[in-house]
């Protein structure tokens, strides 16, 4: 009943390994979740809600820009220089392994200066990446609350040009006290 596979795996192949079960359920697996999402996104492009997605995101990116565009490229541009520094610290532990297995090789106070000199340059990449992290969370929190500033007020003079009988709907009430509760977070949130 619970027949391998491995016999005809050897059998055609003599120098393969055979799989074990719980590599091929892994792979298996994979395959599978990965078939899900291409179905999954393709068929949210091909219906058009990733585009709408995408048009929402630009909306919103617009309007943080607009509400303080100093603050918004500090933010975007301390992000990014935040998201590179973990690469360099792979990077760095990849020389700082090459160096430790030269130096079990090849013994010499060359090697040793090198690993030292690559390990004080993980911490410095390490430090960098902490320092533009911390920067980026203050930059985005000024952000946040100069957004939610900005777009109050631009509910305010919206709602300041309506007429009377749209506040005395209870629909439109609460509608209003809605966006007035999640304007804070809801749109620095989708960045």
């Amino acid at each position: 009943a619970g027949r391998s596979a491995a016999p005809a795996i050897t059998a055609l192949a003599p120098s393969i390994k055979p799989i074990s079960r719980r590599s091929l359920g892994v792979i298996v697996n994979f395959g599978l979740y990965t078939l899900l999402l291409y179905t999954h996104f393709s068929r949210r492009w091909y219906d058009g809600t990733m585009w709408k997605q995408l048009k929402l995101g630009a909306k919103v990116l617009r309007l943080v820009f607009e509400s303080s565009p100093k603050w918004a490229s500090f933010y975007f541009v301390t992000n990014g220089l935040s998201s590179i520094t973990p690469a360099v610290t792979l990077y760095l532990g990849k020389l700082t392994i090459d160096a430790i297995v030269a130096a079990i090789r090849l013994p010499n106070s060359s090697n040793i200066n090198l690993i030292i000199l690559y390990a004080i340059l993980s911490f410095a990449a390490e430090a960098i990446n902490s320092f533009f992290s911390s920067l980026a969370m203050h930059g985005y929190d000024v952000m946040k609350d100069i957004f939610a500033k900005f777009a109050i007020k631009k509910v305010i003079e919206h709602s300041a040009d309506l007429d009377l009988a749209y506040f005395e709907d209870p629909k439109f009430h609460d509608q209003l006290e809605k966006v007035q509760r999640e304007i804070a977070y809801r749109p620095t949130a989708a960045m």
